[in-house]
């Protein structure tokens, strides 16, 4: 799956779009839409918090 899907589908997630949305739009089964939400939701907001605390 490009990058650029996983940021698609955590923007749309944080947005409040359904996984039924996300499901319809990216044609994927539900059991993998949730791992991959999940893993890209772990990943963007582990960089949020280094990237933060590297300014700092």
């Amino acid at each position: 799956m490009p990058q650029q899907w996983r940021l698609y589908m955590y923007q749309r997630s944080r947005e409040g779009a359904t996984s039924e949305q996300l499901e319809e739009e990216l044609g994927m089964p539900a059991e993998e839409l949730e791992i991959r939400l999940e893993a890209a939701r772990l990943c963007y907001e582990k960089q949020c918090l280094v990237a933060g605390s590297i300014q700092s």
